[in-house]
């Protein structure tokens, strides 16, 4: 007898034990869920406390512009109530419009960039043009609700407030109109780079003939981190690019030819960046013996060992960045006998030509042009291409 009711004691308080792990499991369990998504939860707070403070700014110019046209005679009230139904509608439509672009947006990232590289894929989600587009939507509602607002709290509406929400409304429609077409460019990949080359044009083009910024050393490696990390995506997306192409290689070619504009810009520039630049990149080389210091080759004679490296800047390294690009892109072409893109390629590198004799970079770009010229030579057509073919090849 005592001993089963000490089983049935053992067993319940086992039980409750167990309970109250499990509790205690649960409590810790949601507690670190919520920690892990407090980074998402910061930026819903953060997006949100800066379109309202925007709005609620925008709003308050608007009281005054209001006050301000109140005073003068013969300037009607607004009726609150009709405004207000004409304001929810126009919530309405907005919240429509929004929903359905990112549907939109959404099938295009599903078929697209659902397997693309992190960096391509991120690159699509930040498109600077969508995010503006949607950016504009989004705070046309959130003023919408703080009109209502206002208007519940009896303040008058005059005509600066009404025709700003007319106005407003247009954007929205052309916003919506804009961020659809660009969801159709970003279907192609290579549209994906169109933000790279702002940065990287506005960098070689721009930042770099600023004094101000152009001689001093940290500006010099901020723009020069600028310029790689750009790069890189732009390689990245023309291997994802190259992947899934599938024949019609015209966005190719537009690509290749937005490299030659930057490099072409870039030469404009370069001969007033100093050779101590950081925006040069620093490789770093051996030593050769007849140039090393006499106490140093003795050390290494003596130690056997070899010559210590020394930083040396490229000074072509923007160049070979995008070259090495437009190379990649070229093999592609010549593997599926596009000569067609490859004579349109050509053609633009023709035009670069006078600059690269002006800005006395021939002979980096005679290189290239030789580089070219050897590439095709080993892809001669065959007997089977046809007579259009043979006749691009050779004016090529």
């Amino acid at each position: 007898m005592n001993k089963r009711v000490y089983w049935r004691i053992r067993k319940s308080l086992l039980t409750f034990i167990f309970k109250c792990k499990s509790f205690a499991y649960r409590r810790i369990d949601s507690t670190e869920a919520h920690k892990e998504y407090s980074l998402f939860r910061k930026l819903i707070f953060k997006k949100t406390g800066v379109g309202f403070a925007k709005a609620v700014l925008f709003t308050s110019v608007l009281l005054c512009l209001d006050r301000l046209l109140l005073t003068i005679k013969n300037i009607p009230v607004v009726e609150g109530d009709v405004f207000v139904n004409v304001v929810v509608g126009g919530i309405g439509v907005a919240g429509v419009i929004l929903g359905l672009y990112c549907a939109n947006i959404s099938s295009v990232y599903s078929t697209k960039f659902a397997s693309a590289p992190k960096k391509v894929s991120a690159a699509f989600q930040h498109d600077r043009l969508t995010q503006k587009c949607t950016s504009a939507i989004v705070d046309y509602i959130i003023f919408g609700f703080i009109t209502v607002v206002r208007v519940m709290l009896n303040f008058y509406i005059s005509w600066a407030t009404v025709l700003t929400t007319a106005i407003w409304s247009v954007v929205v429609i052309i916003s919506y109109s804009i961020a659809g077409n660009r969801a159709y460019q970003l279907s192609d990949v290579y549209s994906v780079a169109d933000d790279s080359f702002r940065i990287l044009y506005r960098t070689v083009s721009k930042d770099l003939c600023r004094d101000i910024y152009s001689t001093d050393t940290n500006f010099q490696y901020y723009f020069f981190k600028v310029a790689e990390k750009q790069l890189n995506l732009r390689k990245a997306i023309q291997m994802y690019g190259a992947s899934i192409t599938s024949g019609e290689n015209s966005a190719m070619v537009d690509f290749m030819c937005s490299n030659l504009a930057l490099i072409k810009d870039y030469w404009d520039i370069k001969h007033t960046i100093g050779r101590t630049s950081l925006w040069f990149r620093r490789d770093e080389k051996y030593q050769k013996w007849h140039l090393a210091s006499h106490p140093e080759a003795r050390i290494s004679l003596e130690t056997g060992t070899p010559l210590s490296v020394r930083d040396e800047p490229n000074y072509w390294w923007f160049e070979d960045e995008i070259m090495s690009i437009n190379r990649s892109c070229l093999n592609n072409l010549l593997e599926q006998r596009d000569y067609t893109s490859l004579h349109t390629y050509v053609v633009v590198l023709e035009n670069v030509s006078e600059t690269a004799i002006s800005c006395k970079e021939a002979n980096y770009y005679i290189g290239h042009v030789d580089w070219l010229k050897n590439l095709v030579e080993k892809h001669v057509v065959s007997e089977e291409d046809g007579f259009e073919e043979k006749n691009l090849l050779r004016a090529v």
